[in-house]
């Protein structure tokens, strides 16, 4: 709320009353102005008395400023307001002079009074007009070679359905977001999946949801995450991709039978010693671990080998390396010991039976 108001008293005020003392706007991130109504009225009254003493071109690139960012360079208020670089530079003169805008200490560089008022100055903005500017200056950061994140934020609030070159760019965008911001790389992929054109191909929009999935899972948003993947096994139920992301979420939602159960469905439909068993399988046997089931999860491990060795059999004719053994320092190979363990029935209460199967567990 601080951040937002700027410390000034009354908005803070006005902020506490409506509830409405949100994350100030930053270029690169979410523009929620329009969409969460974050000008308290009475803060939108008096700043609109402010803006009717503005002259009309003036006031047009203060929405264009608005719209390229704060802080923002005069260059991008400019291509958003879509009036000369000079005539931009001359109403942030005007607008430094009614104290609308504050200079920084980086050259070419200008912040709002506040951000509320550039909230109020956003919203204040026709709707239509809001969509072509946001184009503008997304054409106009291309040309300049602006960041990945920045672009983002105005191809997705202006692009139309069907643009491949701003799924590309929503798609790499959630890509470099994905590890470090994955609400942000949540978003990017989401409105990648809404632009793309409805005859898409499948693998695109499967790749798109399960980035995504991801994403908000990473978030805890584990029941949007797992909608999604539904929505999106509901084209293509035979998807291992799919199927091995969604029996993880299931399983973190405390769905293990679920889990179990759609991952033997889709291995019974695979083909033995293909790659998509041999995913499933090793899938079934950390659902084994979960379960605290260590006998099926050795079994299962046990299978996935299986399926590694009939895999290799099928690609190069024959087994590589002998089953059981590895490679040592590249000369030829050693046998690999293989320890079994008499593990204790999991449906086991016993708690000297419990304590037995902890003793006994390698790790």
């Amino acid at each position: 709320m601080y951040e937002d108001s700027g410390g000034v008293p009354f908005y803070v005020e006005q902020l506490a009353r409506t509830g409405r003392g949100g994350r100030a706007i930053t270029t690169g991130a979410r523009d929620r102005a329009s969409e969460d109504g974050a000008v308290p009225p009475a803060v939108a009254a008096s700043l609109r008395v402010e803006l009717a003493q503005l002259d009309p071109a003036v006031r047009r690139v203060l929405e264009g400023a608005a719209v390229a960012g704060d802080p923002f360079e005069p260059e991008l208020a400019a291509a958003a307001a879509d009036v000369p670089e000079g005539d931009a530079v001359d109403a942030v003169d005007e607008l430094l002079r009614v104290e609308f805008l504050r200079s920084t200490d980086v050259p070419r560089r200008f912040r709002f009074r506040h951000p509320l008022v550039r909230r109020a100055v956003y919203e204040a903005a026709p709707g239509g007009w809001r969509l072509g500017a946001h184009e503008r200056v997304g054409c106009a950061l291309t040309e300049r070679g602006g960041a990945l994140a920045v672009r983002a934020h105005h191809v997705e609030r202006s692009a139309r359905q069907g643009d491949a070159e701003a799924v590309t760019l929503l798609r790499a965008a959630g890509d470099q977001a994905a590890a470090r911001a994955p609400a942000t790389a949540a978003r990017w992929y989401e409105s990648a999946v809404r632009l793309l054109p409805d005859a898409a191909p499948n693998e695109e929009r499967v790749h798109l949801v399960l980035q995504g999935a991801k994403a908000l899972a990473a978030l805890g948003r584990l029941g949007d995450s797992h909608s999604a993947l539904e929505a999106c096994l509901a084209l293509t139920p035979d998807s291992t991709e799919l199927t091995l992301e969604t029996a993880r979420v299931e399983r973190l939602l405390g769905r293990q039978q679920a889990a179990t159960t759609r991952l033997e469905r889709v291995l019974s439909r695979a083909g033995a010693g293909t790659p998509e068993a041999g995913a499933l399988t090793i899938e079934l046997a950390t659902d084994g671990f979960y379960r605290v089931d260590l006998t099926d999860m050795q079994e299962r491990a046990d299978g996935a080998v299986a399926e590694a060795d009939a895999l290799e059999t099928r690609r190069y004719g024959r087994r590589r390396m002998p089953s059981g053994s590895w490679p040592v320092r590249g000369r030829g190979t050693s046998p690999r010991p293989r320890r079994h363990y008499p593990w204790p029935s999991s449906s086991s209460t016993d708690s000297t039976t419990r304590r037995s199967r902890r003793d006994r567990t390698p790790w």
